[in-house]
């Protein structure tokens, strides 16, 4: 064993290093500002563009825990090529073991995931610098969150039992399922006569940790507030200790499936024009979405409905695919 300690000590070891985050208070670096500072500074030491030695950072837990997972994974195949040390891993290692996992038949954003994973364990700029052949992921691949269709892995029914009080808040609200454990009766508030809630980022656990303002489905504006007074009333900190008996949600529940998609779908038909209404600036056409492919819908929507779901800006086709088809 090298004085640097096992291959494994020495993955772990890197990947704490880049840990971007306070552990005791849980705040995170901004991940725009600590981009912008390593663009600023990397066209100013070499303007020819060759990789300044600067680490990549991982900028949340749940980031941290997949690349951990991902390069654990990783450190088994690295052991059958009789690989000891980490400054000996090469991209052609992370090519051919993500071929591996394509052969495997993981699926395309398991693929993507890991090579992000193993970009960052190998100091790459860019994970396309690992040039691995992962297929394009359509519609037709994708079962998560669609419980009607054949394929879905949920192994819990919230349309029934002690989740669907959750499932009906999440319907109403657009919540993500660590979102709807943390949020407060405090996020809520009247404005204009709408119903809306604002997020801050991380106290409600938010991906990203980005900060947003929902607008309450208007027919389910009732049920929100009654489950708000309900809390207030029992004392409660978090409106979850009324939606459940134990203030918890399982991880098998399928929270996408059964509330944010239609939250989504009510979102957008509240919000969206007639066809021959939009302008044909503001139409977005789908594109190679399979079954959903050659779709109108409005972009002035989408945008709404990417906001109130808490997705980051241009992300139009991901909502589509993931929620409206």
């Amino acid at each position: 064993m090298s004085k640097k300690g096992s291959l494994k000590k020495q993955i772990v070891s890197r990947l704490e290093q880049m840990k971007a985050w306070d552990p005791k208070t849980g705040y995170s670096e901004s991940r725009h500002e600590w981009k912008k500072a390593y663009n600023e500074k990397f066209k100013a030491n070499d303007p020819r563009g060759s990789k300044l030695n600067i680490p990549e950072k991982i900028f949340s837990s749940n980031s941290f825990q997949a690349a951990m997972q991902d390069s654990m994974r990783f450190h088994d195949f690295l052991k059958e090529k009789g690989i000891k040390s980490i400054d000996k891993i090469k991209v052609a290692h992370a090519t051919e073991y993500l071929n591996r996992r394509i052969k495997e038949g993981k699926r395309p954003t398991t693929v993507s995931r890991e090579r992000n994973s193993l970009a960052k364990l190998l100091g790459l700029k860019n994970c396309a610098e690992i040039p691995a052949k992962i297929p394009q992921n359509t519609r037709d691949n994708i079962y998560k969150s669609r419980p009607d269709e054949i394929g879905n892995k949920s192994t819990l029914n919230p349309t029934e039992g002690k989740y669907k009080e959750v499932v009906e808040f999440a319907r109403g609200t657009g919540l993500r399922r660590s979102e709807v454990e943390r949020v407060k009766p405090e996020n809520f508030y009247r404005d204009n006569g709408q119903l809306k809630m604002h997020l801050r980022g991380k106290p409600e656990n938010t991906k990203g940790a980005r900060p947003r303002t929902v607008t309450v489905r208007k027919d389910y504006e009732s049920y929100v507030e009654a489950k708000i007074n309900e809390t207030r009333e029992n004392g409660y900190s978090r409106i979850i200790s009324t939606l459940t008996e134990n203030g918890q949600i399982s991880g098998s529940l399928d929270v996408h499936g059964y509330g944010r998609r239609d939250f989504a779908w009510n979102r957008y038909i509240t919000l969206s024009r007639p066809l021959n209404q939009i302008p044909k600036e503001d139409r977005y056409w789908t594109r190679g979405f399979g079954k959903g492919n050659n779709l109108c819908f409005d972009k002035k929507a989408l945008r709404e409905v990417v906001r109130d779901l808490g997705h980051g800006e241009g992300q139009l086709g991901k909502v589509v695919s993931n929620y409206l088809l």
